[in-house]
């Protein structure tokens, strides 16, 4: 069974602020982001079996996989992530330096590259806490996602709201 998630209130006041709409659809089984106006992006987040799922589509096109986790929470973080660009952006803040290559993974965490297409950020005691699929965006996204786990939402915000990345992403 599919059922719509229930997302921070929290972040659906960040996407907004990054541009984007927010609402649930029965039909579609999701929690919908999309930009505002226009629907050109729309990002679903569903629930099912103990997991979370987000995928995205462009206008006119299919969905498409952008990653899995048992925690909603970790599909929360990424989105954070991914509005907070945006936010920078239409704030005119400079470009935010984040860790994307394996080297840079954050401590307690490794990545397993499956022999079934994705990868999977492990954490310290062995859980699989998010999948991707295996390649060079998903491996990016799992390492930042290893130094967006465990930290607070409003951390998270400050860090893309400020000039420099703190308190998350100080050099």
């Amino acid at each position: 069974m599919t059922n719509s998630p229930q997302i921070n209130p929290d972040l659906v006041d960040w996407a907004r602020q990054a541009g984007y709409a927010f609402g649930h659809s029965d039909q579609l089984g999701a929690a919908l982001f999309w930009t505002d106006p226009g629907g050109e992006t729309r990002l679903f987040v569903r629930g099912s079996a103990g997991m979370a799922t987000l995928t995205s589509a462009d206008r006119g096109e299919d969905e498409v996989f952008v990653l899995s986790s048992p925690r909603i929470e970790i599909i929360e973080d990424y989105l954070w992530d991914f509005f907070g660009s945006d936010i920078r952006s239409k704030r005119r803040l400079p470009w935010l330096e984040v860790p994307t290559t394996e080297a840079q993974l954050a401590g307690g965490f490794t990545i397993d590259r499956g022999n079934d297409g994705f990868a999977y950020l492990i954490d310290a005691k062995g859980e699989r806490l998010v999948q991707v699929r295996d390649g060079d965006v998903g491996m990016m996204d799992l390492v930042l996602l290893s130094h967006l786990i465990g930290q607070s939402s409003s951390d998270i915000k400050q860090s893309y709201e400020s000039a420099d990345g703190r308190p998350v992403f100080a050099h």
